[in-house]
């Protein structure tokens, strides 16, 4: 039997073979995933064919690799899942891999959240802003959620900020909220990179001097865009 690609869950007779080697069986488990996903990607020290691969309900992949192979990242729609796993001569090899995120970044005067949801509110000195990432998801900037000290209590009257990634296409959805503050421009996709998601944009308060977009400056939004602006000043 030669197998060189695939996920296999049911036991098979026999010394399985990829095209020079004996194969053995290696579970991996994506952390969270609770339904059949398709994987689009893998990275691992052998060649493995992926082509229609899913995971089970679980999130569980059973793949047939040579012994000392090690698997470090499996990547789907939701991201890369990382992890690592190397075969063994007796086919009990597993490993739970973790999707990753990708904190959000600042270049110069951009912001980019990585598809992260961020908050940008009014820092404590008058004419400062700080830019939150909101961790735990309750829509408050948190003490310890500040991006980075060049984004906490600073003058970021000059600075676009982005919801998608700088010239990386990201697979999600982006959340920018303002409740203070003042930068210069705000997208709610990426720069250059596209966004296959929805992008979310909501002003309550502070001031935006030049332009507010649902999508991005560059690049394409593959879903739904929105902006809800209930206060402060759009002054372009």
């Amino acid at each position: 039997l030669k197998i060189t690609g695939g996920t296999i869950l049911d036991t098979i007779t026999g010394s399985p073979i990829n095209d020079t080697n004996t194969v053995e069986k290696t579970t991996i488990t994506l952390d969270g995933v609770t339904a059949k996903t398709s994987v689009m990607a893998t990275s691992l020290t052998d060649s493995y064919g992926i082509k229609d691969v899913k995971t089970d309900a679980s999130g569980k992949l059973y793949f047939y690799l040579p012994v000392g192979t090690t698997v470090t990242s499996v990547t789907t729609a939701a991201g890369t899942y990382k992890g690592t796993v190397t075969t063994t001569d007796d086919g009990t090899a597993t490993g739970t891999f973790t999707l990753q995120a990708i904190s959000p970044t600042v270049s110069g005067t951009s912001v980019y959240a990585n598809g992260n949801p961020i908050i940008i509110a009014a820092g404590t000195t008058e004419g400062t802003t700080t830019i939150y990432w909101d961790k735990n998801g309750n829509g408050t900037g948190d003490s310890g959620e500040e991006i980075a000290d060049s984004v906490k209590e600073k003058d970021l009257s000059s600075y676009s900020i982005y919801g998608g990634c700088k010239t990386d296409a990201l697979t999600g959805d982006t959340k920018i909220t303002m409740i203070g503050g003042t930068v210069n421009f705000v997208y709610g996709g990426g720069e250059s990179g596209t966004v296959t998601g929805n992008t979310s944009v909501t002003i309550s308060g502070g001031t935006v001097s030049g332009y507010v977009y649902g999508g991005g400056y560059n690049s394409a939004v593959s879903g739904k865009t929105t902006v809800n602006i209930s206060g402060g000043m759009i002054n372009s």
